[in-house]
């Protein structure tokens, strides 16, 4: 695969994040063009039939280099090192909720958090909020690392468990439910430079 270094056009009809990829779409001289880049460099370029198919045909470049780089690493589990370089790319672009809550455990030590706690924290109305917000950042990190993590026995979300601890009421069936990070995921999280 080539590597372009061009830059993104000044003026595109769509634009959106997929997968960590900026993927943009535009007419050009009664072409529609779709790219994908990735910090800022073009990897890819197609024409198509419309502007929403260039951009839907940009989203299948995503999958297959990312199935590419997941074959090529041979879906290894991520080592401490891979995670600290994925969460600082990372980082930059993560969402105020996702921020709050990771930033909260690190400042908190990874103690475990009372999920309605979470909620406060991260400014959201439910607190299934939390597991959609986290479950995104999983998705994006493991796509970063190029990575499929395995279902667990239990049947738990493969990407929340990659960076939760399962749910545990630590005290009585009464008390909330609290989340903890994974230890590695931890450990990773702390590395990076948190403003």
């Amino acid at each position: 695969m080539n590597i372009y270094p061009i830059q993104k056009p000044k003026v595109y009809d769509v634009e959106e994040t997929y997968r960590n990829y900026q993927l943009v779409s535009y007419l050009d001289h009664g072409k529609c063009i779709g790219e994908v880049y990735k910090n800022s460099m073009r990897l890819a370029y197609c024409e198509s039939a419309g502007v929403t198919s260039a951009i839907q045909h940009s989203r299948s470049i995503v999958d297959e280099i990312i199935k590419v780089k997941i074959h090529k690493r041979k879906n290894s589990v991520p080592t401490k090192k891979q995670l600290i370089e994925s969460l600082a790319v990372l980082h930059p672009s993560l969402t105020d909720a996702q921020h709050s809550i990771l930033f909260y455990q690190v400042v908190h030590h990874n103690s475990a958090i009372e999920l309605e706690k979470l909620k406060i924290i991260a400014g959201c109305n439910t607190t299934t909020e939390i597991y959609f917000i986290l479950a995104d950042f999983a998705r994006v990190l493991c796509d970063e690392l190029a990575y499929e993590p395995p279902v667990p026995i239990e049947g738990r979300d493969p990407f929340l468990a990659m960076i939760l601890q399962p749910e545990a009421n630590y005290v009585n069936t009464e008390d909330s439910i609290r989340l903890q990070l994974q230890a590695d995921f931890f450990s990773a999280l702390r590395s990076i430079k948190w403003q």
